[in-house]
């Protein structure tokens, strides 16, 4: 057994990543998608920022100390690009 060739003190147990970046990555990422969706009236976009917002929803642990504030931002900016996408006038008036 000493023979062996592992050299036991360069063994380091695995831990795994801390999975918070990825959280904050789709909340802003929903954000701004959702933002865009504003401003160009791209339905599919505003449905997009929607489902990333869920995702970062998905992604939180409850009881961490992740920022509440940011991912309540990107519910309500993806809520208001889809009101906004389905409920202005996409076409002008014809008089």
């Amino acid at each position: 057994m000493d023979d062996s060739p592992m050299r036991k003190n360069k063994i380091v147990p695995f831990l795994p990543p801390d999975d918070e970046a990825s959280e904050t990555f789709f909340s802003l990422g929903g954000m701004m998608i959702s933002m865009f969706g504003i401003t160009m009236r791209v339905r599919w976009v505003c449905w997009l920022g929607l489902l990333l917002a869920l995702v970062s929803l998905a992604k939180t642990k409850f009881g961490s100390k992740s920022n509440n504030q940011q991912l309540t931002m990107a519910f309500l900016s993806s809520i208001m690009s889809i009101v906004f996408a389905y409920f202005t006038n996409q076409k002008p008036l014809k008089q």
